[in-house]
């Protein structure tokens, strides 16, 4: 086959590879949001058994928190790399897009979105996950010390 038939043929199954990335996109913020869903509803119910037993001891509530901290860890490295594998696949259906003729609907590469975003634009929802796991450590931290020193 010449370059010209490639080209042809790879047109012609540009659609087809746009369907399967936007579905393998919708399925990889699916599994983001699961993830986090889980490990929020882990470290919330961490907290909470350790705010209503605050009475069962000092080793009981060290060892709730380090437990929640480890948890609220683990979120942080799924939030940072889970957005790192979205955005991955995401650039992915930004080049095919650009290849083809017609309005395009998905956003930009990463690069350039930053660069809206410094213009004013909203940022994503996921940039609100990053501080959670944080502020949850920092919830375990105080409950420890709260339970030492009370």
């Amino acid at each position: 086959m010449t370059s010209d038939a490639d080209g042809a043929n790879n047109d012609a199954r540009a659609p087809e590879v746009y369907s399967a990335l936007c579905d393998r996109v919708n399925t990889e913020i699916g599994a983001f949001w699961q993830r986090n869903d889980v490990l929020l509803a882990v470290n919330v119910g961490l907290l909470a058994l350790g705010l209503a037993d605050i009475t069962r001891g000092p080793f009981f509530m060290l060892l709730l928190a380090t437990t929640g901290v480890v948890v609220a860890l683990l979120w942080f490295l799924v939030v940072k790399r889970g957005r790192a594998w979205l955005y991955f696949w995401e650039n992915k259906l930004a080049d095919l897009e650009a290849s083809m003729p017609g309005p395009h609907v998905f956003p930009a590469h990463w690069d350039e979105r930053r660069d809206r975003l410094r213009q004013g634009e909203p940022r994503p929802v996921t940039t609100l996950l990053v501080p959670i796991p944080f502020l949850l450590s920092a919830l375990w931290v105080i409950l420890v010390v709260r339970t030492f020193l009370g």
